[in-house]
């Protein structure tokens, strides 16, 4: 069954709000992200491979 009175136009003007806040919730999470694994990028250095030009070795575990 459908609703008995739809009004799109009525509609869209109701839900302009809610969508444009959704829109930027997503453009803010999707630039987040970005910026999040830019900065991972960039800090990743090889941690053994610093250890070692600093020399502190990782010790090895004797049993």
């Amino acid at each position: 069954m459908s609703a008995p009175d739809t009004n799109l136009e009525k509609q869209e003007r109701r839900h302009k709000p809610s969508m444009i806040a959704l829109r930027l919730v997503i453009a803010f999470a999707v630039l987040a992200l970005v910026g999040f694994v830019a900065l991972q990028m960039l800090g990743s250095g090889d941690p053994i491979a610093e250890g070692l030009e600093s020399g502190s070795a990782p010790s090895a575990a004797v049993d």
